[in-house]
């Protein structure tokens, strides 16, 4: 009877450890699973992250671009304008020197300095 009660306890045991074996491999599947997920996941949040850093870089490139072709503007006219004041300067300083010659030559008339 000892044997014939051995006999069952390991049947016991062995079907016990056969519904764990199954309730195993079945959790090594849900867990291969979800790790297929998270790596799908993963690779998509990394794909958004890139293309969003791909926009945003664009973005910031065509501001820059557009900043830096308006501050070009800027610049050249600026320059054109100083450029213009400086040609009115030289008129200026032209027409002063002519003025001043005059008004001696006119202060010697009048002094009767010859």
């Amino acid at each position: 009877m000892a044997i014939k009660t051995s006999v069952q306890e390991l049947q016991v045991e062995c079907e016990r450890l056969s519904k764990e074996v199954v309730r195993l491999d079945s959790r090594c599947d849900e867990l291969t699973r979800a790790n297929s997920e998270t790596e799908t996941s993963a690779a998509a949040m990394v794909q958004q992250l890139g293309d969003r850093m791909r926009e945003e870089l664009n973005s910031i490139r065509n501001d820059f671009d557009q900043k830096f072709m308006a501050q070009e503007a800027e610049n050249k006219r600026l320059q054109e304008n100083i450029n213009s004041l400086k040609e009115e300067n030289a008129s200026a300083a032209q027409f002063s020197d002519m003025l001043e010659k005059r008004a001696k030559r006119l202060e010697d008339e009048v002094l009767g300095v010859e």
